[in-house]
């Protein structure tokens, strides 16, 4: 699922109704939400009305409960998983089933080590699902996400790099009609769909650093390459910070608003 920005969207449709935003019913169900998610004793951190990290190291490690769990492992999505990871999983499963019980919502979860790993998962476990990824599956999943969908480079840092990326990839292809022999490779273990292809402007992690070295260099920083190379190996500074426990913003952030579009 991928954002559209509302001016685009009125271009497209002008008929297009857009309806305000319904902040009370936002916080309300936020509300809701966070509750059902402490009671399972975790440290929870609300980082949007729909967003939440939860550290669940604690209560994956004391589940004496390894019946399930044959020689310290179990198979799920189609790769094996240590006990941390399974447990994680089937704990993210639960508090699924609690709140759909209890505020009759859905929910998309994403299981790694850290919170980047964990919010670049989730996505794709949407619009109802969980998924879980492997330490040495993380270069892929991080290689499969579109750049403008890390933290931090979703507005105009994100915007301006996949411009240059984008004429560096039509450089070094110059038949967009097809992707590059690069671009292509088998979907990774824990996807339940096919890889994304490279279209310009839709620039994967992968593509962008799959590049010639110095192709690379002209097109973008020095900081921007680190940053790309950093979150290839599943690291960013704010995002592997520790979960901090916090509640409901008092006022929604100032930002463009933007439809979902599939």
């Amino acid at each position: 699922m991928n954002s559209m920005g509302l001016a685009e969207c009125r271009r497209r449709c002008p008929g297009l109704i857009i309806k305000p935003m319904r902040v009370d019913r936002y916080r309300e169900a936020g509300q809701a939400v966070l509750s059902v998610l402490e009671t399972f004793g975790a440290p929870v951190e609300k980082t949007s009305y729909d967003d939440f990290y939860i550290e669940a190291t604690s209560l994956v490690q004391a589940d004496s409960d390894a019946s399930k769990l044959a020689e310290g492992k179990s198979h799920v999505l189609g790769t094996t998983l240590p006990i941390d990871l399974r447990r994680g999983y089937e704990l993210a499963e639960r508090m699924r089933v609690a709140l759909r019980a209890s505020v009759g919502l859905s929910a998309s979860v994403g299981i790694g080590r850290s919170k980047l790993v964990a919010r670049m998962l989730s996505p794709q476990a949407k619009p109802d699902g969980a998924l879980v990824v492997r330490e040495d599956d993380v270069p892929r999943l991080m290689a499969s996400c579109r750049v403008q969908s890390f933290p931090g480079l979703q507005a105009k840092r994100g915007h301006a790099m996949c411009a240059a990326l984008t004429t560096a990839l039509e450089a070094a292809a110059p038949d967009a009609s097809s992707a590059p022999s690069w671009a292509v490779s088998r979907a990774p273990s824990w996807a339940v769909s096919r890889a994304p292809s490279w279209a310009p402007g839709q620039v994967t992690l992968g593509q962008a650093l799959a590049l010639p070295e110095a192709a690379l260099r002209r097109a973008l920083s020095g900081a921007d390459v680190s940053l790309l190379r950093q979150l290839a190996r599943g690291e960013d500074a704010h995002h592997n910070a520790a979960v901090t426990p916090r509640g409901l913003p008092k006022v929604l952030a100032s930002s463009p608003s933007r439809a979902d579009c599939a």
